[in-house]
């Protein structure tokens, strides 16, 4: 086997390593950058201001940015992708790569900003969540097992510091009277009601068709609800239809009322004269009665004739 040495000079050999790296540091760069593109844009608010911070990401990727202090933004990604614009409070956007360039992207608003997550100290809570005092109720022990005529006098017994009191139990009118934490006002003490979003009356509200009741019990929700939530807050989730296998149930309940003391009542002349004399006789055993026997007996023996021996209810 033969072994040829070649001998360069110290200058050849520096300058041939120089351009090696030179060629491999090209070939690198233009493999990174291989088939991408770089976009750019800026967001803002549906009244054209710019948002700070918004997250772009290309979906699938690793590859994302976010925008400045005057909502600009700039990303590279792949020409056939797409990019997700996502901002706390505001509905998410998704935009392809082709159509993002050099354009003003506007995002809404979210309405249901309340299932967001806020920062808490040491954790991440949804914004429902956060108050000092909450409870939840299940639903399952407010309607299992029991005929529920009126959803907030059921509520008795299921929430700590939920005070219930029912003042009748006439049939429409059983309704009970909410306070949290007792009475803390010397205006209306009953703690604010939202129904799906709304402010309703439990009253209104068919204990079925609950799907979850959340009591806020802590003031600070008022940070959330407004100074009506000073009192508590009840909030209450009907069920909702559901894409999937049909349900359908039914409940009903029947009832019958009737007085449980009838006061007999006097109908007729005869027997007036009867309890007359009787009362007579129980105040002064010594009176004469005021109507003799057979008075008595003319009246009774004669209903069929009125005109001399009437007799009127």
């Amino acid at each position: 086997m033969d072994i040829k040495l070649y001998k360069f000079r110290p200058g050849t050999l520096f300058s041939l390593l120089l351009a090696l790296a030179v060629t491999v540091g090209t070939c690198l760069t233009v493999t990174a950058q291989e088939g991408l593109v770089t976009v750019s844009g800026r967001v803002v608010d549906r009244s054209g201001q710019p948002l700070v911070g918004v997250s772009l990401a290309e979906q699938g990727t690793t590859r994302g940015t976010s925008t400045g202090a005057d909502g600009f933004f700039r990303l590279t990604a792949a020409p056939g992708g797409t990019v997700s614009v996502f901002y706390l409070g505001y509905a998410p956007r998704e935009i392809p790569v082709s159509e993002l360039d050099g354009t003003v992207v506007t995002l809404e608003e979210e309405a249901r900003a309340i299932d967001d997550v806020v920062v808490v100290g040491y954790a991440v809570q949804k914004k429902v969540n956060l108050t000092g005092a909450v409870s939840a109720l299940n639903m399952g022990e407010v309607t299992g097992g029991r005929p529920v005529t009126n959803l907030s006098s059921a509520l008795s017994g299921l929430s700590p510091g939920l005070y219930v009191n029912q003042n009748t139990g006439r049939p429409n009118s059983d309704g009970a009277t909410l306070m949290v934490r007792g009475r803390g006002t010397l205006n209306d003490s009953s703690p604010l009601v939202i129904i799906d979003g709304v402010e309703g009356n439990l009253g209104d509200v068919n204990a079925h068709d609950v799907e979850t009741i959340t009591v806020l019990k802590d003031a600070s929700s008022s940070a959330i609800y407004g100074s009506r939530a000073a009192n508590g807050v009840i909030l209450v989730t009907t069920r909702q239809g559901r894409e999937g296998r049909f349900t359908l149930s039914y409940n009903g309940y029947a009832s019958v009322t009737r007085p449980s003391n009838v006061i007999k009542t006097v109908n007729n002349y005869a027997d007036y004269m009867e309890y007359y004399n009787e009362a007579l006789y129980n105040t002064d055993r010594s009176a004469k009665q005021q109507y003799s026997d057979e008075m008595i007996k003319l009246w009774r023996d004669n209903p069929g004739n009125p005109e001399l021996y009437p007799n009127t209810d």
